[in-house]
């Protein structure tokens, strides 16, 4: 949905760049329920929720109505993720505020991903010892 297209920008930490076929805003609420005017709009290097809207939209989550009037509104789609446009258009990500996420079209708690990752990231760096052959 959104990228650079310039190899020689420097890499920054959550540079994503501007929208490919995507119209991106950083609005100030992740309610579905509020409008989307000019007022909810944050300013360049605001940060705040990121909505897109694109003709490649899903209708929603599949057998799940709930999750689909939490995120999509009047063809806007509230990501989860917390950033802000640039003086550029470019979208920088700083976070997210969603507790779900998506895996294999079903729903997940992304904090339990992330905590089983880091456990297993741990493990990874442990020392790791060949068991003793028999003498």
């Amino acid at each position: 949905m959104a990228g650079l297209e310039d190899a020689s920008v420097p890499a920054e930490d959550g540079l994503i760049g501007h929208g490919w076929g995507a119209v991106i805003k950083v609005l100030k609420t992740n309610a579905a329920d509020a409008p989307l005017n000019a007022e909810l709009a944050c300013a360049p290097g605001e940060s705040g929720y990121v909505w897109l809207n694109t003709p490649a939209l899903m209708k929603g989550y599949f057998r799940r109505d709930d999750l689909t009037a939490r995120a999509v509104v009047d063809g806007w789609f509230m990501t989860g993720d917390i950033g802000f446009l640039d003086e550029t258009g470019w979208l920088v990500l700083r976070g997210g505020k969603r507790d779900d996420g998506s895996l294999a079209a079903s729903r997940i708690g992304v904090k339990e991903c992330t905590r089983v990752l880091q456990e297993n990231l741990a493990r990874r760096r442990a020392p790791r010892v060949p068991p003793s052959s028999p003498a």
